[in-house]
C-alpha cells in the first residue's frame, strides 16, 4: 500500500529539516572535537532506514528517492540535465511532489509490463 502525496511530501520535508539540524549540530561539535562525525553517525542510520522504507514502498529499485535526497539535495540541485529517460525526455524531480508523480508513473509502467 502506497502513501499519499501529502504524506510523502511531509516525510521528505521532515527528513530535510532533520538533515539541516544535523548539519548545524555537526558544525558545533566540530568546534570541540574536529571531525567527530557525530551528527552523521547519530541520524544517518534512522534516516537511511526511512529512505530504504520509502524505496521499498514505491518499488524504487533505481534509487530515485536516494538520488533526490542525497545527490540533488532534496531537489535543490535539479536542473533539466540531471535526470532523463532513455528516449531523452526530461524527468522532473525538482521537488517532492514531482518526485512522487514520477515514482507513481514508474510503478504504472512496471504494472503494465507485468500484465
Amino acid at each position: 500500500m502506497l502513501i499519499d502525496r501529502a504524506k510523502f511530501i511531509s516525510i521528505l520535508d521532515k527528513l530535510e529539516l532533520y538533515s539541516k539540524a544535523d548539519d548545524v549540530l555537526e558544525k558545533h561539535l566540530d568546534n570541540f572535537v574536529e571531525g567527530t562525525g557525530f551528527a552523521t553517525i547519530h541520524s544517518g542510520k534512522w534516516s537511511n532506514a526511512i529512505v530504504d522504507m520509502l524505496e521499498h514502498l514505491f518499488d524504487d529499485d533505481s534509487e530515485w528517492i536516494h538520488y533526490f535526497i542525497y545527490c540533488l539535495n532534496f531537489g535543490k540541485k535539479w536542473d533539466k540535465t540531471t535526470a532523463s529517460r532513455a528516449d531523452g525526455s526530461i524527468i522532473d524531480i525538482s521537488d517532492a511532489s514531482h518526485l512522487y508523480t514520477f515514482l507513481i508513473e514508474e510503478q504504472d509502467i512496471k504494472v503494465d509490463e507485468n500484465v
